[in-house]
Order: structure tokens, then sequence, then C-alpha cells
């Protein structure tokens, strides 16, 4: 019995305010799941995200119990296990709106690539960790930047160009904290800019990748990409200062804002609760980074630091590209809100890294980088 439970001598370094910071965002999220949802299904989808969020909470505790440097010895198997789960996908999942990134299991769906991005940073921050912390060669770069390539590969042909993206930018975030030298980072930046490039001038992306890449420079709002858009910013900006109020949204409840409560769920709390809601979730959300960053800079040894690191630029650019998504400053993507969005792989994936990067500031150790 003892074995399920915190011991004492770590409980006491349980960052509480990380935990109750996240689960205000959570509560955020479940209210305007609500709203955006309520007309259509009443608490139906509420009740889901209530259930993700109390098996979210026991996944969470269980990666607690665990020190995360037996999790980190295991990083490989879990790497390649996800690996081939997103092969299998590919392989033999059923099509969502075109893209082949969901395993069903009866009434039970997983977003393989949600579970694939966290094993990613798992296994880079132990590889790196033996590296003694430091990329210091252009060979143990190449190295890292091909087992990034090879999990972000297979999530690019399901195709998800949302979750390519998230994972480009913590991959980038795990590889500037690793104290990589300034002139590789910016040949692998030209590098890449040279592919993307490549692959626009050529057509190689599906034909929804290639709209909502030109939608985002189109301002005459004739692609449907663009009108979608439009709606979100006008939603967001009748809520103005205070917000029309809680079930007040006319743009959301009309039913013209796509995906209100996941992708577009910043178009409801932007409608409903205005600036000072949408400026609240957002001082959360620094909150919740500046925590993490703590986390890692205390970190006991590299793989805790570059793991923490890596989540946190994980989130920072997940934030900032799904609200920008919705005011018009960034294309239009599949990228949830972290622990806002409705959908369980969203949720369970987010709670997962919690999980771990509390674990790590529990078993803390001053660690000089």
């Amino acid at each position: 019995m003892s074995k399920l439970l915190i011991s004492k001598k770590i409980l006491k370094d349980l960052d509480f305010v990380l935990l109750l910071t996240v689960l205000a965002i959570v509560a955020v999220g479940i209210v305007n799941i609500y709203s955006a949802t309520y007309k259509d299904a009443g608490f139906y989808y509420v009740k889901r995200q209530i259930f993700w969020l109390c098996f979210s909470l026991i996944v969470m505790y269980v990666l607690i119990l665990i020190d995360y440097s037996t999790i980190g010895v295991y990083s490989e198997i879990i790497y390649w296990f996800f690996n081939v789960a997103l092969l299998f996908t590919f392989l033999f999942a059923i099509a969502t709106n075109g893209a082949k990134g969901w395993l069903y299991f009866g009434p039970i769906s997983f977003q393989t690539s949600e579970f694939a991005k966290i094993a990613l940073c798992i296994f880079l921050a132990k590889k790196i960790s033996e590296f003694e912390g430091k990329i210091s060669k252009i060979s143990e770069l190449l190295i890292i930047i091909g087992y990034a390539a090879i999990t972000m590969a297979l999530i690019v042909i399901e195709p998800d160009m949302g979750m390519t993206m998230l994972c480009f930018f913590m991959v980038l975030g795990i590889i500037y904290v690793s104290g990589t030298d300034w002139k590789q980072i910016t040949a692998l930046l030209i590098l890449i800019a040279g592919i993307i490039v490549f692959v626009l001038k050529f057509q190689m992306l599906p034909s929804y990748m290639r709209d909502r890449i030109t939608g985002f420079f189109d301002t005459s709002g004739t692609q449907t990409d663009i009108y979608q858009l439009l709606q979100s910013i006008i939603a967001i900006g009748s809520g103005k200062i205070f917000g029309n109020g809680f079930l007040q949204s006319i743009k959301v409840s009309g039913g013209f804002v796509p995906e209100a409560s996941t992708d577009f769920i910043f178009s409801v709390i932007g409608e409903e609760w205005g600036l000072i809601g949408g400026t609240i979730l957002i001082l959360l959300y620094i909150i919740l980074i500046s925590r993490v960053i703590k986390i890692s800079k205390k970190a006991k040894n590299s793989f805790g630091m570059i793991f923490s690191s890596g989540i946190a630029s994980l989130w920072i650019f997940q934030i900032f590209q799904n609200i920008g998504m919705t005011i018009g400053v960034m294309p239009v993507t599949g990228v949830t809100l972290p622990f806002v969005s409705y959908g369980g792989s969203s949720l369970l994936s987010c709670f997962m890294a919690l999980g771990l990067i509390l674990n790590i500031g529990m078993r803390k150790k001053k660690f000089m980088f």
C-alpha cells in the first residue's frame, strides 16, 4: 500500500502553484467547452472532458510515483513503441478529415501523435544526457536531428502540419538549451527554410494545407479558411473589454466559428469573457511556463533539465500558435490550446508531461549549467 503513496520526503517539494495553475486553466476550458457545445449537446462534451480529466490525473499521479530517471532508462523503448504506433496508425487507421491520425477502440479514440511527441522529448533528453548534457559536436547534432526526423516524418505523412510544427519547435528548444553552437542552429534553420520553399514551390503539400498557408496571406476573404478566421476575429472583437457574458455568444453559438470547442476555443473565451478573460488566461499560462522553467533550472541532472525545457518550448509555441490563429497572426492549423481545448488525447498528453515535470521538481538537486 505504501508503494501507492508519494513519499513525504519528496511531497514537500511538489510544486502546488504549478498544479493549481493547471487546474485553474482546465476549469476555464471546461466552462468554455460547455458554452461552445451546450445548445447542440447539453452536458455531453463536458462530461467526457471531466472523465478524461479524472483519468489524466490518475496517470499523472502514477508518473509522479516513479523516479523519472527510471523512465529515462526505458526511453528508447518508449520512443520506438510510439513510432511504430504512428506507422500502424498511418497504415490501418480510418481517415478523419483527410488525415490518418486516430486509433479507435470502440467509443474511445487516441491521437497517437499526441503521445509520440512526449516520447520524442523523453528520448532526446535522455540521448543528450548521454552526451554529457551538451551537444558539442556536429555528429551529435545530426544524431538528434535524425531521431527527431523519424517521428516528424511519420506525423507529416498522416498528414498533420500542426503537430509537425509543434514537434519542430520542441526539438528546436531542446537543441538550444543543450548548448548547441549558434552557427549550427542558424545553418539548420536555413536548411529547413529551403526545404519549406522547395515543398511549396513544387506543390508537394496536400491541397488543404496549401490553402491554409495561402489563405493566411489572402485578405480578400474568398477562401473557406479565411472566412472561418474572419468569423473568429469578429467573435473575439465583439467581446470587447468585458465580454458578452457566459452563454451569451452570438458567433460561436450560431455555428459561425468552426471547431469552437477544440481548435478555436479561444474564440469562445474572447466573445464571452472579453479582453479581461483572455488576459487572465494568458497570465495563467505565463505562470505555468515560468514554473516549468524554474523546475528545469533546478533539475538534478541534464535529462530532467532538457525534458522540462523541451516541454516548455512545446507549450510556448502551442499557446502562441493556437491563440495566434484565432486572431489572424498565425496560419490555421489543427493545434489545440493546452489544458483548455476539448479532447481526451490532448488533455492526457498534457497531464503526462505535467506529471513528469512535477516528478523532476520533486526529485531536484541544484544542477549547475
